[in-house]
Formats: structure tokens, sequence, C-alpha cells
């Protein structure tokens, strides 16, 4: 009857049939029989996986730990997606042994799941580490593992796990011997900076397949690292050579790029820009290759074409030290190589938007405006030179400079004395400074400025021991009071203090004998005239 009715297709009959088999039958082994056909029709007939695992549970209820009810439970928790009830369904099942072995298993069973299917690395890696803590060498947990270690980029942790996939490659359980461990296993190697052991298990993987693309790849780029040019120059020319054109955006340009470099490193200038040509037909913007492309141009004296990859990349990179060194190499090439200095200009204009405070540049600038005469953005750029500049002796050389050009090429006195003035605020000792104020202010007969010139000096040197140098200040106040202001109090006091500096300077005497009869202080006088 049961046959019957599975010919027919009729299969809520069949699971009736077997009811009644059930009910009838005192064997064990065929209960289980008739009950796991019962979930088996459930799931696979009827569609009903909800009612077929219920049913495969309650075998399991009856029989607990049937092995052929497990791997349904299993199957059935997999194949429609429920992968948090089979973790949990697992876990129950390592729960309820003692064996450390069938224990692993589970935890690596579960450990997969969670990898694949639930986006919990860490929960992954856990459990899989219990599967090694009671087995240590067992395949289902050695190798997701170290893929996840890989996955995640912790290279450390997946090294050991990977050469323990290599000891045992070949045997039952673990992989067939070919060339993707190994590429594996060198890539962990390279992450980590142990460079020959990657090379050496390239070549074991190349060895076993001379047309994997990411083997050559990586034979050529470590073999760049470690100074074997023109192997590496092999291995690129081969991946090319396999390479499909669909591939050089992603990889077939970056491989042109880099073996232009390479030839352009090992003295081959047309070679290296051939190739380089090659990846800007395909990717005219991609950075790595301008770069490479602007130093064979600069070492080839193409300073024009230079210059126009300059500009193509500073419309690429957002960098701004980047940017600033590519203006500054296109300011420098215009100078120096092209006779441009309008276009050096502009150049080094545009690089101080990135580094306002960069004195190189600011020189640069200073030195085009003073070539060209153009004094007053001259003395822009040396105000800007002054803000920026930590040295006070620098500082002064600037203002000196300013004074200098606002004195002679501009005809700006006023702006030329505040100038040797502000030298003396930076280094007080800079007497051609206080020389070229005092000449200026005479010249223009501005006594009440050259005054406060000489005030303000003499306070700036009252922190240093320079007596010689207040004694000169001091006696030349004192004769600008006599002959040019008519302050003859105010001058006394100036050659008063001249004297008490340097007690042996007769035109100081001579002066206050002067001063002091008249102003009707005869005694002073006399006093004066003795000393003399």
């Amino acid at each position: 009857l049961e046959n019957l009715y599975a010919g027919l297709e009729k299969w809520d009959e069949v699971l009736d049939v077997l009811d009644m088999r059930i009910a009838v039958t005192r064997d064990d082994a065929k209960v289980v029989e008739y009950l796991l056909l019962q979930g088996d029709i459930t799931f696979q007939k009827l569609e009903a996986p909800d009612a077929a695992l219920d049913g495969y549970l309650e075998i399991l209820q009856k029989f607990p730990g049937q092995a052929d009810a497990i791997q349904r439970v299993i199957d059935l928790l997999e194949e429609t997606g429920q992968y948090e009830a089979l973790v949990k369904f697992l876990l129950g099942l390592a729960k309820a042994t003692e064996d450390p072995k069938v224990q692993a298993d589970l935890f690596a069973r579960m450990g997969s799941t969670i990898k694949e299917h639930l986006d919990d690395p860490e929960g992954a890696a856990q459990l899989l580490e219990a599967a090694l803590e009671r087995i240590p060498d067992l395949p289902g947990a050695v190798i997701p593992l170290s893929d996840l270690f890989l996955d995640e980029g912790e290279w450390a942790r997946a090294l050991p796990l990977l050469q323990l996939r290599l000891e045992h490659m070949g045997e039952e359980g673990w992989e067939e011997e070919g060339p993707a461990l190994y590429r594996r296993v060198g890539l962990a190697c390279l992450r980590l900076g142990r460079k020959d052991d990657a090379l050496e298990l390239y070549r074991r993987a190349y060895d076993k397949d001379h047309e994997d693309l990411e083997t050559l790849e990586a034979l050529g780029e470590l073999n760049a690292e470690l100074g074997s040019l023109d192997v590496a120059a092999t291995y690129y020319k081969r991946f090319l050579d396999r390479a499909d054109e669909e591939l050089f955006l992603a990889r077939v340009g970056p491989i042109y790029g880099r073996l232009g470099q390479l030839e352009l490193a090992a003295g081959h200038p047309t070679s290296a820009r051939q190739h380089l040509d090659r990846v800007l037909e395909h990717i005219p913007d991609d950075v790595e290759t301008l770069r490479s492309l602007l130093e064979l141009l600069q070492s080839q004296s193409a300073f024009a074409d230079a210059n126009e990859r300059r500009r193509q990349l500073l419309t690429l990179v957002d960098d701004p030290a980047e940017r600033w060194k590519l203006l500054i190499g296109l300011g420098d090439t215009c100078l120096r190589e092209m006779d441009d200095p309008s276009g050096a200009q502009a150049a080094y204009e545009e690089a101080l938007e990135f580094d306002q405070g960069s004195k190189g540049t600011l020189i640069k600038l200073l030195e085009l405006h003073v070539a060209a005469q153009d004094f007053g953005r001259a003395v822009d750029i040396l105000e800007r030179l002054v803000e920026v500049e930590a040295d006070a002796a620098r500082r002064a050389d600037f203002l000196f400079t300013i004074g200098t050009l606002r004195r002679d090429e501009l005809k700006d006195r006023a702006g030329a004395a505040e100038a040797f003035e502000g030298v003396l605020d930076e280094s007080v000792d800079r007497l051609d400074a206080l020389k070229a104020a005092v000449e200026l202010l005479t010249e223009n007969e501005e006594w009440g400025a050259l005054e406060g010139v000489y005030l303000r000096t003499l306070a700036r040197l009252q922190k240093q021991e320079r007596r010689d140098v207040e004694q000169v200040l001091y006696k030349g106040l004192g004769e600008l009071r006599l002959t040019n202001l008519g302050q003859l109090d105010e001058a006394i006091d100036a050659y008063e203090a001249a004297a008490r500096l340097k007690a042996g300077d007769v035109d100081v005497h001579r002066a206050l004998a002067e001063l002091y009869e008249r102003t009707g202080r005869a005694e002073e006088a006399v006093a004066e005239h003795r000393t003399l």
C-alpha cells in the first residue's frame, strides 16, 4: 500500500501508512527508519521544512544521539539557511558529549558556519580555536581559521596555521598539493616583512602553475623590492603576456606603471616611457604613472612636457605638501630651464597658498622681484619674511634690506627710517642701521624724530653692558638738543650722562663748560674748565 501511494505521489497517504507501520512494529531500528522517511517526505515532497524538523527532533527525543537524525537536522537547517538555529543545535550536541574529538568537530562546524554565514569573525575565531585546543591539527578548524585570519589581515596569527597546512598538504582531510596554498603562505610572509620567505613560496607556487597572474605579479613586486630589477621585469612581462585586456584598469595598468618605473631605474628611458605612455592611454589620470613620467621627462630635459605633467598632477592630488612641491618644481623649471620668470612667479605665488610661511618660496619670489626691479613687491615679500622668520638676526637683515630699498629705490625716506629703527628692535648693536636712520632724519631735518630714535635706542640698551655705544648716543643726543632743538637743560642732561660713561672725552667736557656758562651755572663751568 505504501508503494502504491508513493507511485501515485499521494504523500499524505504515504505518511498515514507509515504511521500504521510504526504502530505495528516492535523493532526500534525499523521505527527510526519509518520516522526518518516521514521526515524526508515532509521536507522533500511536501516542502514543509518546519514540520520535517519537528519530526527529526522527535526522533532525537525518543532515540538520543541517533546519528542519521542528527545529520538530517544539520542538513535541513543548512539547506534552509537557518544558520543561527544550526549553531545552537550543534552547541547542544557539543555539551552533550565528553568526547574531545566529537567536540572538536562540532566546534569546527559551528565556527565555519559563523564565518561563512553570520558575519561574526570574532565569534567564529573563538569556536575554531576551541576546536584546536582539543585537536591541534584538525583540518576542519585549521583551514577555516587561517583563512579567517587572512581575510582579517591578522598575518601573524594566520602564518603558523598556514605552515601547518603546508606540512599536512596532500594528507587525508587536507588540501591537495597546489599553488593556491603557497600563495596564501607567501602573502602572509610578505605582509610580515619576511620577503625572502615570501619569494621562495611564490616561486614554489610558480613551479606548480606558470600561468597564475597573482603569482607572476607577486614575484615581480618582490624581486623589484629586493633589488633584482631585471628578474622583476621578466615576471611583469610574463604577466602582461597572459593578462586579458579587460583587466587593464584593475591590474594590467599598474603593472605597466611598475614596469616603466623599473626600466627608468635601470637606465632605459625609452622603454620606460613606452610603458608609462601605455598606462596613460587607458588611464589618463593615473597619479603614480604621472609621477614616474614627470621624473623621466625632467631627467631627459623635456622641461615643457614635464611642466605639463605637473599641471595635470595639480588637478589630481589633494595633499597640500605635494601640491606645494609640484608648484615649486614648476616655478624652478620655468625660471632656470625655460627663461620664463612670469611663469615662475605665478607658480611660486600659488605655492604660498599651501604654505604661507615657506621662507624658501618667499626668497625665490624676492629674487624674481629684485631681478625685475619691482622693488615695491620686493619690499612686500621682505615684510612677509620678517613675519615668518624666527631668528632675530635674520629678521634684522631683512629689515635693513627693506630700509635700503625704501631709501634708495622707492625714495620713501620715512618708511626707510622706520625700517632701520626696526632693525634696532631686533638687534640693538646694529650700528649700521642706527647710522642709516640718523643720516636720513638729519638730511630731512626731522629733529624731533631723530631725538626719539636716540631715546628709544638708549632704552633698548638698558639691559646690555654697552657703555661705549651708550656714550656715543648720549653725546649725539646732547649735540642734537644743543644745536638743533635749542634745549639747553636737556642737552646738559645728555652730555652729563656721556661724561659719566667716558670721563676723558674732551669734546663732551668742552660742550658742558659752554652749556654751564650759557645757563648761568658758573661753578659747574669752572669745574669743567679745570677738567679740560
